[in-house]
């Protein structure tokens, strides 16, 4: 994944032409305390997180 960052910027790195991006996987240890600390901010990213990986 270290090219990644430069793929997503519309760099192509070693994609050939219509390949797609691997996959990511997310991890988050301790949600609930991640919940409690800022739940407006997570709530509303992981929400959209969800929507936008449903979408693909």
């Amino acid at each position: 994944m270290t090219n990644f960052a430069s793929q997503c910027r519309g760099g192509k790195g070693n994609r050939s032409p219509g390949e797609g991006l691997p996959y990511l996987v997310l991890i988050i240890d301790e949600l609930a305390d991640l919940m409690m600390t800022a739940f407006d901010e997570v709530e509303h990213t992981l929400c959209r997180l969800a929507q936008l990986a449903r979408a693909t």
